[in-house]
């Protein structure tokens, strides 16, 4: 089996250059067959507000289309930020605790932080 790529998400919506390029990069590289993850982590999981109207919230929700779901999202950074599940997009998403994010990474053949 090959390794995925992992994209981390760890910026806020109004960093919109680094979320188009990471966006960019992760249907690009889903296109091409290569295999790719998302992980959501740190100020990265306010992207994934239902409230979001912007075009990158309109281009996560095709994720599914490009076999880019679920999404993984780090549960401690949503405790952190009191959101909850009713906050977030409706995509197929794994909140993941600290060990799972650690196997995450470690399972990933290179990971790219946006």
């Amino acid at each position: 089996m090959i390794k995925p790529f992992l994209i981390v998400h760890t910026l806020a919506p109004q960093q919109q250059q680094a979320l188009a390029l990471a966006q960019d990069m992760t249907l690009a590289m889903s296109c091409f067959d290569q295999p790719v993850q998302c992980l959501f982590m740190g100020d990265g999981v306010y992207q994934l507000l239902r409230e979001q109207t912007h075009v990158f919230a309109k281009r996560l929700l095709s994720y599914g289309l490009y076999d880019l779901t679920p999404l993984y999202v780090c549960a401690q950074s949503l405790r952190l930020r009191q959101l909850t599940p009713e906050h977030l997009l409706e995509l197929p998403m794994t909140h993941c605790e600290n060990d799972a994010l650690q196997q995450l990474l470690q399972r990933a053949n290179s990971v790219l932080s946006f």
